[in-house]
């Protein structure tokens, strides 16, 4: 369910199971009747060892006793203090630092602290005497333990003064550089006048802005914990990050502040919320809508978390989609096609992993190929073609065997010889591709026909080159055959158009003139002549 009042039980939390809590889940004080482990500590004091080897075994952090030297002996001198002791050991898993305090111990009694590794014997490891705020109390912060060495942590007197003592020993937290520091004495406790939220008269709440980290402490004592409620607004959907890291058991929570507007407290629900061990990071993300809504984080019990005990905490924040209002962020939702859309929003179940879908789930398809974008390895495949199961097209409109999205050379005629990319061979150049060329091996620079054949005739005999068995024919040849070959009809040895001059009986050119003629001609020159003569 989306929301529930806080006095109800109620649990979301992402990335772990269900929780039932019974009773206020925000209350600074102790529910009467609560029934949720961890409210209210049921601790049964068991005071420390009187020696090293007699020990109170510390079994997990964060742990909390209480206890009295009084009667105990100064077996180890703590810190120089000769008062009576008693011993605490612990053996960490792994390694970490840890915070040990007695601040919460009688304001009465002058405290020592110190730590031995390994054995007692020798120096001691560290030692504090008046560390707390309050005179006399001790701790030690920061403290680094190895993973497997065993810790004896003594709890003494200064002065021989001895007396009953409150000791919480947890992981230490260390604040970033950069973090704002929580503005809050005392824990506070018992009256928060800070950031108590719905705790407080009146209300109060700490601002806290996505990206900011917040170093905070908390404390819890005698039914009642400090509640620390942070403030934030959002103009538009976002998706919010909660996360915290404390030094005790802490419970979380993105809270909804009851209007969306001004607080009302009476009305706000705990939208998620989650336990947290001691120095283990959690984190609550919900996609929420704008508004203006509260962080929260406290103790998980109502006692024994000594005041001072700190965390850090750091609201995120990203866009998010959230289809069906449940203020999960889409992107945790069951999504068993894997497409983005959560299953109970999808309108096209069993999409292909590799489909591109809309909002409502269902695949698009740019091209109208059948094959979804993102599955489809060649978009933008013309309207109409045929395509195989990857989007490529099957068309080959010009059937040279090259297909319509490969082909560089569209409108090969159908006869011709063509490359990979479907463009026409041509092996003699003649511009007729090869496959429609019926005369392959034209001769450079050859005209040719439709067909590819050479339209050439150099001797000008009238057979084109191709057909011409007599290549030259000499240009007076005036009859030749099929072959282009010139033809001799009368066989005197000179083709046909081709014979040499006519020539006269005496070997004159030209028509023989009369023979009287040429004999009165020849005696009239030589009677000319010899009258000539007679006159000189």
């Amino acid at each position: 369910m989306r929301s529930v009042t806080a006095s109800m039980v109620i649990a979301v939390v992402l990335g772990s199971a269900w929780i039932a809590f019974a009773g206020d889940l925000t209350a600074n004080v102790m529910p009467a009747g609560s029934l949720a482990a961890g409210v209210g500590s049921g601790h049964v004091p068991q005071g420390g060892g009187d020696t090293c080897a007699s020990a109170t075994v510390i079994p997990a952090l964060p742990y909390h006793d209480s206890g009295s030297t009084v009667g105990s002996a100064n077996d180890y001198s703590s810190c120089s203090g000769s008062g009576p002791d008693v011993v605490y050991a612990f053996t960490p898993a792994s390694s970490l630092s840890v915070d040990v305090s007695l601040c919460q111990s009688s304001s009465g009694f002058d405290t020592v602290l110190g730590v031995f590794a390994g054995s007692c014997a020798g120096s001691q490891y560290g030692c504090d005497d008046d560390g707390c705020a309050d005179y006399g109390a001790s701790i030690l912060r920061g403290v680094p333990l190895s993973a497997g060495t065993t810790y004896y942590f003594v709890v003494g007197g200064w002065g021989g003064d001895s007396g009953d003592y409150v000791i919480d020993i947890f992981p230490s937290i260390d604040c970033p550089p950069g973090a704002t520091p929580e503005p809050e004495a005392d824990c506070g406790l018992p009256d928060d006048t800070v950031n108590g939220g719905c705790n407080s008269t009146p209300y109060v709440f700490s601002p806290i802005s996505c990206g900011q980290v917040i170093c905070g402490s908390a404390g819890a004592s005698g039914g009642t914990r400090d509640t620390d409620w942070y403030e934030f607004t959002l103009t538009e959907q976002t998706e919010v990050t909660w996360r915290v890291t404390p030094g005790f058991t802490a419970m979380s929570a993105i809270l909804d502040n009851g209007s969306g507007g001004p607080p009302n407290c009476p009305s706000h629900y705990a939208a998620f919320y989650e336990f947290l061990d001691a120095g283990v990071e959690g984190a609550l993300t919900a996609c929420l809508p704008a508004g203006t809504w509260w962080t929260f984080v406290a103790p998980a019990s109502y006692d024994d978390v000594a005041c001072g005990v700190e965390y850090v905490a750091e609201l995120d924040c990203d866009s998010c989609t959230d289809c069906n209002g449940n203020l999960i962020p889409d992107r945790f939702e069951p999504d068993a096609d894997g497409d983005g859309v959560p299953d109970d929003c999808d309108l096209c179940a069993g999409t292909p992993a590799c489909a591109v879908v809309d909002a409502d789930g269902c695949p698009l398809d740019g091209d109208n190929d059948g094959v979804a974008d993102g599955c489809d390895d060649c978009p933008g495949t013309a309207a109409g073609d045929p395509v195989d199961a990857d989007g490529c097209s099957t068309a080959d409109d010009d059937g040279d065997g090259v297909l319509n999205d490969q082909d560089d050379c569209a409108g090969t005629p159908a006869c011709a010889v063509v490359d990979a990319d479907g463009c026409p061979l041509d092996g003699d150049n003649d511009g007729v591709a090869d496959g429609c060329d019926q005369c392959p091996g034209t001769a450079a620079g050859d005209p040719v026909d439709a067909d590819g054949c050479s339209t050439a005739d150099d001797d000008g005999d009238g057979v084109l080159n191709d057909q011409d068995d007599c290549a030259g024919t000499p240009t007076c040849a005036t009859n030749v055959d099929a072959n282009g070959c010139a033809i001799d009809s009368d066989g005197d040895g000179n083709v046909d158009g081709c014979e040499p001059p006519a020539q006269s009986c005496c070997g004159a050119t030209g028509p023989v003139a009369p023979l009287g003629l040429a004999v009165g001609m020849l005696l009239l020159s030589r009677f000319a002549g010899w009258k000539n003569a007679r006159r000189r």
